[in-house]
């Protein structure tokens, strides 16, 4: 991760983030990061900036982190010390903030917050927040804050095992960032039989079959604890790990593992059509 300490315009109290968002004369102003955004690639594609930004450690304070599939969503919290770990970064035009807004989606909104740095600065800033149905959120794992950090090294036995994934993680930038690779990873074209996919709010669901079903996509094989803990974390309450038989491309068969989904099968729906005729049964989104 690319940080550094707070900068020097941030002193003991910096206000940002007021007047009118079109305005240029109100910027930069300090926006709080604290999901997919605190990946300076991620950043710099979605603010079209020609190298990495470079974040600084924050939090801000009152507020809480829940999940939204895969997603973290920030709401207020009832405790009034609670605090949500990040980063922070200025946003320089409001055509960065109106790239922001257009990447969070519709299901939040921009918010102001202090945003406190490390060494006790603070600053008057953004963050975007829930603006959602609360229905559709959970609980967020705690495994230590794997969204932001690596976890310590874990001193216990650790077989590798191979990981068939159907959504989201079919795509290696996907992997090398969720398991925070510092190289692109190996994966394998491959299949499952008996399972299906649905879709579950916008997510690919894996769901028991016919034993004639097929679902293709990719595996991987998990080298360590570290990274199945941020599989884990990555992937919502609502699915757990299953036991397959994984086909690859080469006619080999080796047992692994795959993400299930596990709640209430009532919230399902079906795979747009265009994916079932495309034949993209697991493209895009769920495990």
């Amino acid at each position: 991760m690319n940080h550094g300490p707070a900068p020097a315009s941030a002193s003991s109290t910096f206000a940002l983030g007021h007047g009118d968002e079109s305005d240029p004369r109100s910027f930069p102003r300090f926006y709080f990061f604290y999901g997919t955004l605190t990946d300076p690639k991620t950043l710099m594609r979605v603010l079209r900036r020609p190298e990495p930004p470079k974040l600084h450690r924050a939090r801000i304070v009152g507020y809480r982190s829940k999940r939204w599939g895969p997603c973290p969503a920030l709401i207020p919290s009832a405790d009034a010390d609670e605090e949500v770990l990040g980063f922070t970064h200025d946003i320089r035009t409001p055509d960065e903030a109106e790239r922001l807004r257009c990447y969070e989606g519709l299901n939040y909104r921009r918010g102001d917050c202090t945003i406190f740095f490390e060494g006790g600065r603070k600053a008057r800033g953004h963050a975007f927040f829930w603006s959602g149905p609360d229905a559709d959120l959970t609980e967020r794992k705690d495994l230590g804050g794997l969204w932001l950090t690596n976890p310590s090294e874990v001193h216990s036995e650790f077989k590798p095992e191979y990981y068939f994934f159907y959504g989201t993680m079919r795509d290696p930038i996907t992997i090398m960032r969720i398991l925070a690779l510092k190289r692109y990873p190996v994966v394998d074209h491959a299949c499952i039989f008996g399972f299906k996919v649905k879709m579950w709010q916008r997510f690919r669901a894996l769901i028991d079959g016919q034993k004639s079903d097929e679902v293709s996509g990719v595996a991987y094989e998990v080298k360590d604890q570290q990274q199945l803990w941020r599989l884990r974390y990555y992937e919502p309450d609502e699915y757990e790990t299953e036991s397959v038989l994984i086909c690859f491309g080469d006619g080999r068969r080796v047992s692994g593992k795959t993400f299930k989904y596990v709640a209430d099968p009532k919230l399902l729906r079906d795979l747009p059509e265009e994916d079932v005729r495309d034949g993209a049964n697991g493209d895009n989104v769920g495990s």
